[in-house]
């Protein structure tokens, strides 16, 4: 069971969702879950992002014994063949998603996109001597979020990632001014409603990690 729901999140209607929280609270999961529902309910698409091509590679290019895409939720939806290959995502047999490097924002504005009506940029914080922020990053996002605010109403993007140490000096918060929610208050807004960051680091979710926990055993 992963406990995580995005409809508390959704609920604000914020086009720019931030989710960031300890290892293991379903963040991609749920995700995960959100862009195939819509799919069945909408036949609505999704674009997966990431920095560097070897992410990408991780992903689709499979080493002996790594698990594929949708391991880990293929049981919730098993009445649908679910694949990750040549960086699209497949259900049945149909596209329902692509993947690509945030470099490649520009394609956002293609008439190929026009039926995406989710982004997800997946572990966004980079943990301290692990890989690095791309050059400009804080100006890319800003593109991937003018063009879709601009011209779209319909588009949700979700960004996840780990709390890591140092997340607050990471491009995306340096660039856009954003700070952590602390203490009971979880969530917290930005830009006039157009940014939501949710910090799921509080006790109430090591409660509910603990009972999913114990729930297993």
């Amino acid at each position: 069971m992963h406990y995580y729901d995005y409809h508390r999140i959704l609920s604000y209607n914020c086009p720019v969702n931030l989710l960031f929280g300890e290892r293991g609270c379903g963040k991609s999961y749920g995700a995960k879950k959100y862009v195939i529902e819509q799919y069945l309910k909408k036949q609505s698409q999704f674009l997966y992002l990431r920095r560097y091509d070897n992410e990408l590679k991780e992903i689709f290019e499979l080493t002996k014994g790594q698990k594929e895409f949708f391991d880990d939720i293929k049981d919730e939806f098993s009445d649908h063949h679910l694949k990750a290959i040549s960086r699209k995502f497949m259900i049945d047999g149909e596209v329902f998603g692509f993947a690509k490097r945030m470099t490649e924002a520009q394609d956002l504005k293609s008439s190929t996109f026009t039926n995406v009506k989710t982004i997800i940029i997946d572990e966004y914080p980079i943990e301290k001597g692990k890989r690095y922020y791309l050059p400009n990053e804080g100006m890319i996002l800003m593109n991937i979020f003018d063009s879709i605010i601009r011209n779209r109403s319909d588009v949700k993007i979700f960004i996840l990632g780990n709390a890591v140490e140092g997340l607050e000096y990471c491009p995306l918060f340096l660039f856009f001014g954003l700070q952590l929610p602390y203490g009971k208050k979880d969530i917290k807004l930005f830009k006039d409603n157009l940014i939501l960051l949710q910090y799921a680091n509080s006790e109430e979710f090591r409660k509910e990690r603990e009972k999913t926990l114990i729930g297993r055993l």
